[in-house]
């Protein structure tokens, strides 16, 4: 389980990154809704996983893949993204 003070000691990668394969995204409470999500993903509360794709960061934000299908959250909403393993992959260091 990851706590508070991991999250606040965490250092996210650098640059534009990339996340391919399985990975989560955790959201805020104040996330959008969650019906314009693609299909193929997984909703379990506040957890959006997705099985299938790759997350990309550049200058422009953070873009996500689910079997090819776009979508986007505001950095406001994102709280964490993690990898297959469960493990912490970025952290959203302005909540």
């Amino acid at each position: 389980m990851t706590t508070e003070k991991d999250i606040e000691s965490f250092q996210n990668p650098t640059g534009n990154w990339s996340l391919g394969g399985p990975f989560s995204i955790e959201l805020t409470d104040d996330h959008p809704d969650l019906a314009r999500l693609p299909g193929s993903t997984e909703i379990n509360g506040k957890v959006i996983t997705v099985k299938i794709g790759f997350a990309e960061q550049s200058m422009g934000g953070i873009q996500f893949y689910s079997k090819g299908h776009p979508f986007s959250f505001s950095y406001p909403t994102i709280k964490v993204i993690r990898d297959s393993k469960g493990e912490l992959f970025w952290v959203n260091k302005y909540l």
